[in-house]
């Protein structure tokens, strides 16, 4: 089993009990927890992929025309397992192909290529420059922008899909790059960037490649994998939760890479419901339920989510708790939640509060603030409370799964008078 540490923040309250009240819309899924996992793997069913892919090409003298013959048969058989359709297929992609040297030059926008061929003919046709410089890639991003955004705005790109702004380069010359690294940190929250450098040698086409990636998809053509770790980015970019909740993500150590999960999580306060089990709050959130915190990878980043995510909206403070969906059921056995709301028994990860352990009184369990080190760790309790922090999770969306929760968000507030 691949071993992961975890890299930042999440957030995945929730409070349980008991007696348990079913919601009347439950997530339809298989049974994916189970008492050590780590976290829920995102399909990489390419196959099935809907991503709108941007491929940004370097056609400058510097790529060469070899470089670039390459580079438009090896895309154009790789693209083969990825669906190529209209505007509302499902599990389908689209692609945009978009060049640049010392200017940018638009070839296709997303609803032009309408397969295959219509790809293939393209690739297959680019002509390399006689400038040797790539100034206008900063340009070529601009224009994949505004494109991705004409289609928010106009609505008229059919069903939603991620986008992937695929970059491939050989060269810096001409480039202001403090300018092009400003822009990235800046823009590329709202879409995945994927580079793949062309040129090795250039020391400055690697480091600002590297620095422009999303984490763990900056590529090399020198890697023999580099099409398989392609197509393995365009499933990742798949994988997200709609709107604006906390996705679950770690390293992983044997592959030497961070990887997300399609675990989502949303923090939640609940004022006023003490009659009402906290196993039962996240309901009330349609298509949510109450968070298992199977790994160490949860545990850190949920409290890394809290911490932080209080210290972003401005509030000087963060909860002082919040409720996990650890309870005992009917036999005594202490129990998680999973996604269909069916139960697997507590496993080898627990993080108990000085002076509690899994035989101490109380039905449900929340974590509590210890002061001394930040961290939040768990105590038996009472499954009522008049003023409750939860962490409530669910599903979000991969190459394998459209009917997820949209549009979610990442702290909800209830006051029952």
């Amino acid at each position: 089993m691949f071993t992961f540490k975890i890299l930042t923040v999440l957030a995945s309250l929730i409070v349980l009990c008991s007696t348990r009240i079913l919601p009347n819309k439950l997530i339809q899924v298989n049974s994916y927890e189970n008492s050590n996992s780590i976290g829920t793997p995102c399909s990489t069913n390419i196959s099935n992929a809907y991503v709108d892919i941007y491929l940004i090409i370097d056609v400058s003298a510097n790529m060469g025309a070899a470089n670039l013959r390459q580079i438009g048969l090896s895309l154009s058989s790789e693209l083969t397992t990825v669906p190529i359709a209209g505007l509302d297929d499902p599990h389908t992609s689209r692609v945009s192909i978009i060049t640049y040297d010392e200017t940018v030059n638009v070839l296709a926008n997303v609803t032009e290529l309408n397969s295959h061929a219509d790809v293939s003919n393209v690739l297959l046709s680019l002509k390399v420059s006689n400038s040797s410089s790539a100034a206008g890639i900063e340009d070529a991003f601009f224009a994949a922008d505004a494109m991705m955004i004409d289609c928010w705005i106009d609505m008229n790109c059919g069903i939603n899909r991620q986008q992937a702004f695929v970059f491939i380069g050989a060269s810096m010359n001409g480039v202001n790059t403090s300018s092009l690294i400003k822009t990235a940190s800046e823009m590329n929250l709202r879409q995945s960037w994927i580079t793949i450098n062309w040129n090795n040698k250039d020391a400055t086409l690697k480091q600002v490649f590297d620095k422009i990636a999303t984490p763990s998809f900056n590529l090399s053509n020198t890697d023999k994998n580099v099409y398989e770790e392609f197509l393995w980015a365009l499933t990742q970019t798949n994988c997200y939760c709609p709107g604006d909740p906390y996705q679950l993500f770690g390293y992983n150590t044997a592959k030497n890479r961070y990887e997300r999960f399609v675990d989502c999580y949303m923090d939640s306060e609940f004022i006023g419901y003490g009659n009402t089990s906290v196993s039962n709050l996240c309901l009330l959130e349609d298509g949510f339920t109450n968070s298992a915190i199977t790994s160490a990878i949860k545990h850190d980043f949920i409290r890394n989510r809290l911490i932080n995510s209080f210290n972003e909206s401005g509030e000087n403070y963060f909860p002082d708790h919040y409720y996990n969906g650890l309870h005992r059921n009917n036999q005594s056995k202490w129990m998680w939640f999973d996604y269909d709301s069916s139960e697997f028994a507590l496993g080898n990860f627990t993080a108990w509060y000085p002076g509690y352990t899994e035989k101490s009184p109380g039905n449900c369990v929340k974590a509590q603030l210890q002061p001394s080190s930040n961290n939040y760790l768990w105590m038996t309790t009472s499954c009522f409370s008049d003023n409750a922090t939860l962490v409530c999770q669910t599903l979000g969306c991969d190459a394998d799964r459209t009917n997820c929760i949209t549009p979610l968000k990442k702290k909800k507030y209830h006051l029952k008078i």
